[in-house]
């Protein structure tokens, strides 16, 4: 009996000819394919009808997407990837290594876009100055940021045949001075989580957002200005999330020391970080 629903195009006589392929059952050559990669899936389409039916089975490319998102540190909220069709999930386990292979081609030149795509302005006359843009792994969602005014979630959409809609999906109003720094996971993995620093003094916003929730929304968990001792200035020069709860900062006492800042597990409104450790350097 096929797992997962076997393809109709397999017929008995073909899972039951003895020697070669034929030898094994079709659920069976199911669990084997989905273990080999991409690029050899492909292939082995092309030796016979038994194995292209097999390699057509939605429940190996979902397996093989699962994969890929581990494999390269997608963002897995990306893709609902239990209600993708087979076509859509195979275009994902795909494109890594197509994107890899037109690099290589055009050896060291700029791509063409793939699509060219207007985004519009919520009010008329508005112009769409952005000064960061972060391209969330996945290729899915982006975070643009307007000087001074707010934060931007996009949806691009997982489908290439699919146009990405021309409005944000949120928007969170910022204040000015301060510097928004690339998104990591939420605790959870299902949201991503930004740092939006101020630029002269040791203030830090925590903004969370489930981009693939019905109706995503900024939440902002904490606000915080660390207390660092004997120390003249509270400049937090550098600013950089190395993972959920860790940021790396320059020391604010002239040195330019780098220190790691660990976050109290959990983030509540109002727990206060603390300093764990500084880097020394040689």
């Amino acid at each position: 009996m096929g797992l997962n629903g076997t393809d109709p195009g397999l017929k008995n006589g073909d899972e039951k000819r003895g020697g070669g392929v034929h030898a094994l059952p079709v659920d069976l050559w199911g669990h084997v394919v989905q273990h080999l990669d991409s690029d050899d899936i492909v292939s082995i389409q092309r030796t016979c009808s038994i194995l292209y039916n097999v390699a057509k089975q939605r429940f190996i490319w979902l397996a093989l997407a699962r994969k890929v998102c581990v494999q390269y540190g997608l963002f897995s909220a990306s893709f609902p990837l239990e209600r993708m069709s087979r076509v859509e999930l195979q275009h994902l386990v795909l494109s890594p290594s197509k994107f890899e292979k037109l690099v290589t081609a055009f050896n060291g030149r700029s791509l063409p876009p793939a699509h060219i795509w207007s985004f519009a302005p919520q009010m008329e006359g508005e112009v769409m100055d952005q000064d960061t843009i972060f391209l969330v792994p996945g290729g899915r969602f982006l975070i643009t940021r307007r000087p001074d005014v707010g934060i931007y979630l996009w949806d691009l959409g997982y489908n290439p045949d699919v146009r990405a809609n021309s409005s944000p999906l949120a928007h969170l109003p910022v204040r000015k001075h301060f510097t928004l720094h690339a998104p990591v996971p939420t605790p959870d993995r299902k949201g991503l989580r930004f740092y939006h620093c101020h630029e002269f003094w040791a203030e830090l916003d925590i903004v969370d957002i489930y981009p693939a929730a019905d109706s995503p929304e900024f939440q902002t968990p904490g606000q915080y200005s660390p207390r660092l001792q004997a120390q003249n200035s509270t400049h937090l020069a550098l600013a950089v999330p190395m993972s959920r709860n860790i940021m790396l900062v320059r020391c604010p006492d002239g040195t330019g020391r780098p220190l790691t800042w660990c976050f109290l597990a959990g983030l509540d409104v109002g727990a206060e970080p603390r300093l764990c450790g500084v880097c020394r350097t040689s």
